[in-house]
């Protein structure tokens, strides 16, 4: 995994540490995993960011049948 990605993640996870339903830092790490190709986070992430109320997050589970 490239350096910025992993900073990104440790960007989230840090956000994560202070307010865990941080639904933003969630959709955050989602993207990250979809461009590692890290299938099965970037699904737990989006669930994770739509059942804290992330619009977004709905729409993409939708277009990878999970929702």
């Amino acid at each position: 995994m490239k350096k910025d990605y992993e900073q990104a993640l440790s960007a989230y996870r840090k956000a994560l540490d202070i307010d865990q339903d941080f639904a933003d830092a969630y959709l955050g790490m989602a993207l990250v995993y979809q461009s590692t190709g890290q299938q099965e986070e970037l699904l737990s992430s989006l669930k994770k960011s739509c059942s804290l109320g992330k619009a977004e997050a709905g729409k993409a589970l939708e277009k990878f049948g999970e929702q």
